[in-house]
């Protein structure tokens, strides 16, 4: 009888240990899913930032020649307009940095409640 106890609590502690692998198996198979969608966010993120950089580079360029045309301004005046846009932009990025932490921490929320879902 005592025999038999101790072969159901061996059998019982293998099963345990074996779900508790299982497991783990399965929580390190997630986090590894989890990473890779992340690295995937973040490598296409920075893909789209660096052509809509090259495109905004360009246009820039472009309006500025056509501002010298339009205006009938020296090109270099043309620049300098355009670098105070892009001045007055950073400037109001900067000061709603708060707004814009909100609002991408809510995005990555519904992504994360969405793939929790």
């Amino acid at each position: 009888m005592e025999d038999k106890n101790k072969k159901s609590v061996d059998q019982f502690i293998d099963n345990t240990l074996g779900l508790v692998e299982a497991y783990l198996k399965l929580f390190r198979l997630e986090m590894t899913i989890g990473l890779a969608q992340a690295i995937t966010m973040i490598l296409l993120a920075l893909t789209i930032g660096s052509l809509f950089a090259f495109v905004s580079f360009f246009a820039s360029i472009s309006f500025a020649y056509f501002l010298t045309s339009w205006l009938e301004i020296t090109l270099s005046f043309s620049f300098l307009i355009i670098a105070g846009f892009y001045i007055i932009l950073l400037i109001l990025v900067f000061r709603s940095q708060r707004i814009i932490r909100k609002f991408i921490f809510s995005v990555i929320e519904k992504v994360i409640n969405h793939k929790n879902d």
